[in-house]
C-alpha cells in the first residue's frame, strides 16, 4: 500500500510538472508573438472608424484583424479558429513561426488558400494542396491548403487566411481584433481608458505591463514582456 501510495504521489508530481511546462511554452509563445503593447477586441470597427483611431498621436501601429471560428467537416467537425489579415500587416507585429514566410503569404492573398498549424496537420494526416470547407453563414467554401505554421495559438488549432476573401465569403467589412502598438513614454492605461470612452467598441483589453479586465480571456499571455 506504501508503495502504490508512494507511486501515486510520483504520477501526481509528474503531471504536474508537465502541466507548468505546457503553461510555461504557452506564455512564452504568445510574449513573443503579439509584438503589440495593447490589445483589444473590437465590437463593428470598419474602415472609417479604424482611420480616425490611427490619426492618434500617441498611436505607432495598429494590425487590424477578423476572426471567427468554424465547424470543419474534414476534420470530423472539431471547431477550429480562423483569423484573416493582410499580408503587408503580418509580419514582424505577428509572429506565427512559418517556414518560407514571405512566399506563402503573398500565396495567401492570391486566392482562397489557407495555412492552418502543424498540430491539425499531424492529427489529420494533411497535406499541401489538399481542400478543407470552411462553412459561412451564407454559404460553404473550400479553402486549398498551401503550407503550415508552428503555434500554439488556440492550442494549435487555428489558420490563416486572406482578408479580402474572408471579407467576400462572410460579407463583412469589420475587424475582430486591433493590436495597437504606442509611441515610446505612452501611458498605455490612460490611452486604452480613452480609446474605451470614446469609442465604446472594446470588450477586452490587454495592456503592456498588465491586465486591467477581469473578463479578459488568459489575460497573463498577451501582456508585452
Amino acid at each position: 500500500s506504501i508503495t502504490l501510495i508512494t507511486i501515486g504521489i510520483s504520477i501526481l508530481l509528474l503531471i504536474s510538472t508537465l502541466t507548468d511546462n505546457i503553461n510555461t511554452q504557452v506564455m512564452e509563445f504568445y510574449k513573443n508573438a503579439y509584438r503589440s503593447d495593447i490589445r483589444v477586441t473590437a465590437y463593428n470597427m470598419d474602415r472609417q472608424k479604424l482611420r480616425v483611431l490611427k490619426r492618434n498621436k500617441e498611436i505607432e501601429r495598429i494590425i487590424p484583424m477578423m476572426q471567427t471560428s468554424f465547424k470543419i467537416d474534414e476534420f470530423n467537425e472539431k471547431t477550429i479558429s480562423v483569423q484573416a489579415t493582410e499580408e503587408s500587416l503580418l509580419s514582424p507585429n505577428l509572429v506565427f513561426n512559418i517556414p518560407n514566410e514571405a512566399e506563402l503569404l503573398k500565396e495567401l492573398q492570391e486566392g482562397r488558400n489557407i495555412i492552418l498549424t502543424k498540430t491539425l496537420k499531424r492529427r489529420y494526416d494533411l497535406e499541401i494542396g489538399q481542400e478543407i470547407t470552411l462553412p459561412f453563414k451564407t454559404q460553404d467554401r473550400k479553402y486549398k491548403i498551401i503550407g503550415f505554421m508552428d503555434t500554439l495559438q488556440q492550442n494549435g488549432e487555428c489558420g490563416l487566411i486572406a482578408s479580402k476573401y474572408y471579407k467576400l465569403d462572410s460579407r463583412t467589412q469589420t475587424y475582430d481584433i486591433l493590436f495597437v502598438s504606442t509611441k515610446p513614454g505612452t501611458d498605455n492605461k490612460a490611452l486604452y481608458s480613452d480609446l474605451a470612452s470614446y469609442y465604446g467598441i472594446i470588450k477586452e483589453k490587454i495592456i503592456n505591463g498588465a491586465s486591467t479586465s477581469s473578463a479578459a480571456i488568459l489575460p497573463s499571455l498577451y501582456i508585452k514582456s
